[in-house]
């Protein structure tokens, strides 16, 4: 198993609620590495804003740590809440599914087709799943969580509320053993 990694680097001097470079990796494998625009620029981080992935992260937390991937793969519920592309909000995303398979986060990525006549193509496909342990998954997620409420941001009030409620509820042993559950 590898790690896995939220990289943000500013780009300029903007807020989070302002695209920045993200970079989703699990060891060597980047997740948003792209080619852009018709000069096919590689590049390894998407430009999006982090806040986008901060909610989406805190709203679906307890379905990506605990629930397991389903056989049938085009229930749109589920994608919703697994599949990153889903974030949507203007920005494209990454193909990248992430499901609990306890005590690891399986991660499975699939590139764009070759002539998309969108302006970003991901590139990475994984032929296989990639696993991740949980613990360390939660520790990432964790972390790019407690950098998005210290980061400038219109939504930064809001953001830290549900990052709150969402860390009381894992705290929360009855709590956090029925949303396991749900």
């Amino acid at each position: 198993m590898t790690d896995f990694k939220i990289d943000i680097q500013s780009i300029g001097n903007c807020s989070w609620d302002d695209p920045q470079a993200i970079a989703l990796r699990s060891g060597q494998v980047f997740f948003t590495e792209l080619v852009r625009g018709e000069e096919s620029i590689h590049d390894r981080y998407l430009h999006a804003p982090p806040i986008q992935l901060a909610f989406w992260l805190i709203d679906n937390w307890w379905r990506l740590r605990w629930e397991p991937v389903v056989p049938d793969k085009t229930d749109s519920d589920w994608r919703l809440a697994h599949e990153l592309a889903d974030i949507g909000g203007g920005y494209i995303w990454p193909r990248l599914q992430i499901w609990s398979e306890d005590p690891r986060i399986g991660l499975s990525s699939t590139s764009d087709p070759v002539h998309s006549n969108s302006p970003v193509r991901f590139i990475t496909s994984t032929e296989h799943p990639l696993f991740v342990n949980a613990e360390q998954f939660e520790s990432a997620i964790d972390g790019f969580l407690e950098q998005a409420v210290g980061a400038e941001s219109n939504d930064r009030g809001a953001l830290t509320a549900q990052f709150s409620a969402l860390k009381d509820e894992r705290n929360d042993e009855q709590f956090s053993t029925w949303r396991r559950l749900e």
